[in-house]
């Protein structure tokens, strides 16, 4: 066996993981001389005791102000709130708390605050490149720490993405953007992982943030993009992170505390080299264009997309079963690839999630095959497993399955 060549550059983060961990939050503010923290949410983060309360105590005397205006639909005018409050406070750094939308908005603010741009240059700088500006090579941009909620495993990325309204000129029409955020300079100073903040998010939210997190083990361990090191990474994640999942059960119990540490330590190996590829295309092509969770997505699909790549090609399909913990002694090729199947769809059977394409709001049958299509287009599919290159009919046979 021939190893390509390969880069791997380990992401400089501070990882804190365990129970109670955010009450040394001040350690990380005072070893960078920060004392004018802005802790970024959502209203309903906020208005949880059991996060909010822990945090609080752990920033101690450098907690300036909570901006909690972040949502799920991660809005621009909201990143140009949040920098307004960050100028009016003389704000030095950011405590990004909750799941993907919040640190994305973080990450935004980041960007943007430094700048000496008005907010309608700025406007104009996103709508021409569809990306939020960065400040220059002179200007760095605000540092933030990242305290996760949920277990979507984009923590320790510098990258993300917010949408916008813009004015077509065409007809004059508004229309919602998507624009990416991209400069290595953006992640997190540190991360704290601590299981107790976890265990107080919704088990909705949790789950399907989870079957996103479990995703991108998969992904990375069948991309034809990945290299040895993210392999080791996403192999032993994947055995913390269905382990966990697996143990999900009643919330408020030890059990499910005990699930929710190796889900979480699963989460932080999984993000280390991950290789989005094919799952999360489906994921993208569907979430783009209806109001459903990509978690929620990933769950309804993956194993339809998973029994598609393993009909085509291998798909590394013993070394995921190995990652998950099936035996694969005596087991054929075709086993082997049945049992991973069986093993995602019953980490979505524990944790309760939706099993099929009909139960989005607005989804129709005859909108598969125009999905099927958005999905092809999608760069993901590129890194996806060797060999594995869907058409567009093919794409839409696994949405009809997952219907």
């Amino acid at each position: 066996m021939t190893i390509p060549p390969f880069t791997f550059t380990y992401a400089p983060v501070d990882i804190n993981y365990g129970r109670g961990c955010v009450e040394s939050l001040s350690k990380t503010l005072d070893e960078h001389g920060w004392t004018r923290a802005m802790v970024v949410c959502g209203s309903n983060v906020a208005a949880n005791s059991a996060v909010v309360g822990p945090i609080t105590e752990g920033l101690g005397s450098t907690l300036e102000t909570i901006f909690d205006q972040t949502t799920p639909d991660k809005r621009l005018e909201t990143v140009f709130a949040g920098v307004e409050t960050v100028h009016e406070q003389d704000i030095d750094v950011l405590i990004a708390v909750g799941g993907g939308s919040s640190l994305n908005v973080a990450r935004a603010i980041c960007s943007i605050a430094p700048l000496d741009s008005s907010r309608e240059a700025i406007e104009g700088t996103v709508a021409e490149t569809g990306v939020i500006p960065s400040p220059d090579e002179h200007t760095d941009p605000l540092p933030s720490i990242v305290v996760p909620t949920t277990l979507a495993g984009a923590d320790l990325s510098p990258g993300g993405s917010i949408y916008y309204k813009s004015t077509l000129q065409t007809d004059s029409a508004v229309s919602t953007k998507r624009v990416n955020i991209s400069d290595a300079r953006l992640r997190a100073t540190a991360a704290y992982y601590d299981p107790l903040l976890f265990a107080s998010t919704p088990k909705s939210v949790l789950a399907s943030s989870a079957m996103n997190g479990i995703d991108k083990g998969i992904e990375t361990l069948y991309s034809r993009s990945s290299n040895p090191i993210a392999e080791a990474h996403a192999f032993n994640g994947l055995r913390y992170f269905s382990q966990g999942a697996l143990a999900f059960g009643t919330p408020d119990s030890e059990e499910y505390l005990d699930a929710i540490d190796l889900a979480v330590v699963g989460a932080i190996q999984v993000q280390y080299g991950k290789r989005s590829n094919t799952i999360h295309a489906f994921g993208n092509g569907i979430s783009s264009q209806y109001s459903v969770q990509q978690g929620i997505v990933h769950a309804i699909v993956a194993p339809h997309v998973l029994t598609s790549i393993f009909e085509h090609v291998d798909g590394q399909r013993e070394t995921l079963a190995t990652a998950l913990g099936i035996d694969v002694t005596a087991r054929s090729t075709e086993d082997v690839a049945d049992a991973v199947v069986d093993l995602v769809t019953q980490i979505r059977e524990t944790l309760e999630l939706p099993t099929q394409l009909r139960e989005i709001d607005s989804l129709t049958k005859s909108d598969l095959d125009s999905i099927a299509a958005i999905i092809k287009s999608n760069s993901k599919l590129e890194h996806g497993p060797v060999g594995y290159d869907p058409t567009v009919e093919e794409i839409s046979t696994v949405l009809k399955a997952a219907w």
